[in-house]
């Protein structure tokens, strides 16, 4: 049967787009105002409707950048070019709803939620039929399009809820997106990050605490801990870049950019993992501990909003994270950490920090953009942090070389010169990791590279045997 004379009527959220706009532009709106958070329970109070004007109003949302159906839009342009009438019918905000039809560039007329309708279930349903004057069709991906799939003559199943098609009725064709993975999960909430987390180890096995297990499962708990606000605040990350983060070559592939992960999953679980890294840390761990963690939580989070776009800052916040990390598990293990290990922290993570702007610089350079979005570094700026990375980096083996001088190692090792052999071994590495950036060869976060080098590897065994031939 040809239904190509019956208008086809369109939802937006999760249907043309794998994204829902209102917590969009919800996100654009308490980035320009982040007080609108305080005043959001009173805004709900006056109706959906005024609350979608409200929000639409202090936001716009690039509409270019949103995560479309491919298979769907394409279909809807073959449509269009049959003669076929299409329509975009959705409960978005009719300025988004617009925007979206301005872009695309297939809809010959736009039916959206105004200042004082919501235009979602029945009530669309109802507007579609009186737009329509008759038969119509209808692509929708919720269970409030129920209504709207049983007046329709026919019916469409979008987004990723596979179960609606035994709702929709004699369903036509289906454009279903797979939901999100576990594997998505896992990389929206960075659990490879966690990795950064084993510095917390650090000050009891410089300590020589070995026989103490009980050490070592406090610091275990500690490193959960970490791990749980980590993942919250590299979700609050991604939701605040999410349009950046589209922009880019790579990143628009994220589970949350891509639209695999909705943004409402990601703003329930900053709340819960931030609540969860709480009630752990102050249940176990030391009080010391607790405002280490709360201190690390609250500087990755004006990182996100502040520091990152801080020229110099960034790298000197970025640094003294890691540097945290340590004194937050020498708190978890109750144990004194050396001022040496400190310093040679922060001047080595200064070192890798400019090393991750290094090479997102050159990626920029490749891309021919002239600065870095988000960001306060400019193209220019390149020779300079490949000057002063490696400098900098050099001067943590210069900490090294005191420490092995310094009292303190002559209490802990029975044969201290052999320490000596550290400074090559990070001299070499130092030295491989920038030389690897410059040859354009690293593409990710330097920590993260290490993980996966086996050249590390071997360097990191050999740091471990220096210093198990110093100790005995």
């Amino acid at each position: 049967m040809d239904h190509s004379n019956i208008p086809l009527y369109v939802d937006l959220d999760g249907t043309l787009v794998a994204t829902d706009t209102l917590w969009e532009s919800l996100v654009v709106a308490l980035r320009n105002d982040p007080l609108l958070l305080l005043r959001l329970p009173f805004l709900l109070l006056r109706g959906k409707a005024a609350f979608k004007d409200h929000v639409a109003a202090h936001a716009t949302i690039a509409v270019e950048l949103l995560p479309y159906d491919a298979e769907l839009l394409t279909f809807l342009r073959e449509e269009r070019e049959r003669g076929r009438t299409i329509v975009l019918a959705t409960a978005a905000h009719s300025s988004i709803a617009q925007a979206v039809a301005d872009h695309v560039q297939v809809f010959s007329d736009v039916l959206a939620t105004t200042s004082t309708v919501n235009l979602k279930g029945s009530t669309k349903a109802e507007r579609i039929r009186l737009h329509a004057g008759g038969p119509f069709a209808y692509i929708g991906d919720n269970i409030a399009d129920v209504p709207i799939w049983t007046a329709a003559s026919e019916s469409f199943v979008a987004g990723t809820n596979g179960s609606l098609v035994k709702k929709a009725g004699t369903v036509t064709r289906t454009f279903l997106r797979p939901t999100a993975s576990m594997r998505d999960v896992a990389k929206q909430l960075r659990l490879h990050q966690w990795v950064k987390n084993i510095l917390l180890f650090m000050p009891v096995l410089l300590a020589h605490k070995f026989a103490e297990p009980a050490l070592f499962l406090q610091v275990f708990v500690a490193f959960l801990t970490f791990g749980l606000c980590a993942s919250a605040v590299y979700v609050l990350n991604d939701v605040m870049d999410i349009e950046s983060d589209r922009a880019h070559p790579t990143k628009q592939r994220r589970p949350m950019a891509s639209g695999r992960i909705p943004l409402s999953f990601a703003l329930s679980a900053i709340p819960l993992l931030f609540g969860a890294a709480a009630l752990l840390s102050v249940t176990v761990l030391p009080v010391a501990y607790s405002l280490w963690l709360l201190t690390y939580a609250v500087l990755t989070t004006l990182y996100t909003f502040v520091f990152k776009r801080m020229e110099i800052v960034d790298v000197l916040v970025l640094a003294g994270l890691y540097t945290l990390r340590i004194e937050a598990g020498a708190a978890a293990a109750n144990v004194v950490v050396s001022p040496w290990l400190l310093m040679f922290s922060m001047f080595l993570f200064t070192s890798l920090a400019f090393l991750k702007r290094y090479t997102e610089l050159l990626d920029m350079a490749g891309r021919e953009r002239a600065s870095m979005a988000g960001r306060g570094y400019t193209i220019g700026d390149t020779e300079m942090i490949r000057v002063l990375g490696p400098a900098i980096g050099y001067i943590s083996i210069l900490v090294i070389t005191l420490y092995v001088n310094s009292p303190e190692v002559r209490a802990l090792y029975l044969h201290p010169l052999r320490l000596w052999l550290l400074v090559p071994c990070m001299v070499y590495w130092i030295t491989r990791l920038w030389l690897i950036a410059h040859r354009g060869g690293m593409h990710e976060d330097p920590i993260l590279f290490t993980v996966r080098d086996r050249a590390s590897y071997v360097v990191g065994l050999i740091v471990v045997g220096i210093v198990i031939a110093a100790s005995v």
